[in-house]
């Protein structure tokens, strides 16, 4: 029986059959090298776009909100620099935080009171 076998011829498994090496497309350095750096100029361009966007909305939204508390203002026949409040800390502290006039409570509920003091050519009051 294996004379049997051995006299018929058995082909090669294609898996396992060795094809030559072939080599790699050559590539072209000096043009891989101007796409990265187009790459790198067009990423730095667009962060600069983005960061110039960024400043125009923060300004527009504050020049929004001048613009709304002025009109607010004059509505109520005021001039914006001739804003005076009953209370002094009415726009310093939350109104949860503010007891009387010269008290603020602190995070725990203890009361504070505020000393009124000179600082930076005005008066103002602080804890």
């Amino acid at each position: 029986r294996f004379q049997l076998r051995s006299a018929i011829s058995v082909p090669p498994c294609p898996a396992m059959e060795v094809l030559p090496f072939r080599s790699l497309a050559p590539v072209n350095e000096a043009h891989t090298e101007l796409v990265r750096v187009k790459e790198v100029k067009r990423e730095e361009q667009l962060r600069l776009m983005s960061k110039r966007a960024f400043q125009a909305q923060q300004a527009s939204a504050a020049e929004f909100r001048r613009s709304m508390s002025e009109g607010l203002l004059k509505r109520a026949g005021q001039q914006a620099t001739e804003v005076k409040f009953q209370n002094p800390n009415t726009w310093r502290y939350a109104k949860p935080q503010r007891q009387l006039k010269h008290q603020v409570l602190q995070g725990d509920g203890r009361p504070k009171i505020l000393s009124r003091v000179f600082l930076n050519g005005e008066w103002t009051y602080c804890a």
